[in-house]
């Protein structure tokens, strides 16, 4: 008898313990609650991105074609929740080195844990870029950020461009593959 009622006392101690544990979350529960992307990349007003990419670009005009190394690092500023400007500078190899400048604007589409983007920008060129020297063009751009790390994703996607020379016809160009790396900051 008195180790039935020795039990029943442990036990009366011991259920409200019980009880509020099981109220309790875990660690790990509450880290599955938030999503992914939130806790790695922030497409959010006030957000810094700072970053780079690496091409080969393509144009043909008539008989002239161009292959060109084009290494652009950028910045933007998220002025809305998914919203961001951005100017891009752009190094261009070739025989010779060659220079640009663009400003612009994308749009983020959350598709955890990743995001995808559309933008365009107006650019600036050197008159040594491509074979008919157009300084003023238009890029669109695509692309997939895959986040690598908190704050780090990784860019692929497409650019392509509309050159407008001061004299003859507009002509295209596009990258034959795209790389990059972005970093994210409040």
């Amino acid at each position: 008898m008195t180790r039935t009622l020795l039990a029943l006392a442990l036990a009366g101690l011991l259920l409200p313990e019980v009880a509020e544990a099981k109220k309790r979350p875990r660690a790990q529960d509450t880290d599955r609650e938030k999503p992914k992307h939130e806790r790695l990349l922030s497409m959010e007003k006030g957000t810094w991105q700072l970053g780079g990419s690496a091409t080969i670009d393509f144009s043909k005009v008539g008989d002239a074609s161009d292959l060109w190394l084009n290494l652009s690092p950028d910045v933007g500023y998220f002025v809305a929740n998914r919203w961001e400007i951005l100017g891009q500078a752009d190094i261009l190899y070739n025989e010779d080195a060659a220079w640009g400048i663009g400003a612009g604007i994308r749009y983020h589409f959350d598709m955890r844990p990743s995001w995808i983007y559309l933008g365009a920008l107006g650019t600036y060129s050197d008159d040594r870029v491509y074979a008919l020297g157009a300084p003023l063009g238009i890029q669109l751009q695509g692309g997939l950020l895959y986040p690598l790390a908190r704050n780090v994703a990784l860019d692929v996607g497409l650019r392509a461009n509309a050159w407008l020379p001061e004299e003859g016809d507009t002509f295209f160009s596009g990258g034959l593959g795209y790389l990059g790396v972005q970093g994210y900051w409040r």
